[in-house]
């Protein structure tokens, strides 16, 4: 069986991450060098803190070079939360902050909430004409369209390629992209290891997308 390996950021609770793939069957690795990268068949970018203390961390590490060449080769990528906006261009979390640049766009803070920090339970919307939508639809799986997930954050990405877009959540009066399909990318706002059995099966149903099992 291929391990999943979940990248360490310095800075990530990724226990409940590594329960998550096991709870499934697939056996983990936590990686932190070049090297662990290059060897890799899946990786999980988990997502919690601040997007300059983990750039920096990568940064420290040396692996900004070996994520994206590792994601120039088409391999699987998992991105959580903050590791979801990793994955683009750059973020204007305390101030203005240069990501992998694996996918194009940026990431912003919610700008007419109230309450800027978006916490609990919501509602994604998937977009209908997205490849892996319509492989969830052709398995004839009881779970979507539409399903609530679990959020923790103040930011969110703006692809600048609108047809990437999984899902879109609404928070207040704004709409966001709350998840991507992009080849073999699946990058989600929210938090699968914490959205019950809705966020298991979509992990599931990507590992199955993209034909992980041996």
């Amino acid at each position: 069986m291929n391990y999943v390996s979940i990248l360490d950021l310095g800075i990530s609770n990724i226990f409940s991450i590594d329960g998550l793939f096991k709870n499934l069957g697939y056996k983990t690795k936590i990686i932190s060098s070049p090297q662990d990268v290059a060897k890799s068949k899946i990786i999980v970018i988990p997502g919690v803190g601040s997007f300059p203390a983990a750039m920096n961390y990568l940064n420290k590490k040396k692996l900004i070079n070996s994520l994206k060449k590792y994601a120039e080769n088409k391999n699987p990528i998992i991105g959580i939360c903050l590791g979801m906006q990793l994955l683009f261009e750059k973020s204007s979390e305390f101030g203005n902050n240069e990501g992998l640049g694996i996918l194009e766009g940026e990431v912003e803070a919610f700008k007419n909430s109230v309450i800027k920090t978006h916490i609990g339970w919501n509602k994604v919307f998937f977009n209908k004409d997205n490849i892996f939508y319509k492989y969830l639809k052709n398995e004839k799986n009881d779970l979507y369209p539409d399903q609530y997930y679990y959020f923790v954050h103040s930011f969110y990405p703006i692809p600048n390629d609108q047809k990437l877009v999984l899902t879109e959540t609404n928070y207040g009066s704004e709409k966001f992209c709350s998840s991507i399909l992009n080849e073999n990318i699946l990058a989600l706002q929210f938090h699968p290891e914490k959205s019950s059995k809705n966020g298991i099966n979509l992990i599931n149903n990507f590992l199955k997308f993209i034909k992980i099992n041996d």
